[in-house]
């Protein structure tokens, strides 16, 4: 998964032209000071696929200013969720 911030107020045209790349299976707007005119993404990424340079013509091609692109943090939590068959599988050991 990727962090992507973007100089745009309103995350939804930069939502559109991210969601449009291949190999991005969810883009999520995080809710921020909108004041700084800046919005910063949530991608999720299929594994394996490196989309760094599509990120960057995308965000061109939408006449975004790409600030920061990084690999998101990965929780302890999220990585026994992966292993263990994700939310299901503990939903089904809760029962």
């Amino acid at each position: 998964s990727l962090v992507v911030v973007v100089r745009e107020a309103d995350g939804e045209k930069a939502c559109t032209a991210f969601s449009a790349i291949e190999g991005v299976e969810a883009v999520e707007a995080v809710p921020s000071n909108t004041a700084s005119g800046e919005t910063v993404i949530n991608l999720k990424v299929s594994r394996g696929c490196d989309i760094r340079s599509r990120v960057w013509e995308a965000a061109s091609g939408a006449g975004l200013t790409l600030l920061t692109l990084r690999p998101a943090e990965i929780s302890l939590e999220d990585v026994f969720l992966e292993l263990t068959g994700g939310e299901n599988a503990q939903k089904e050991a809760d029962e």
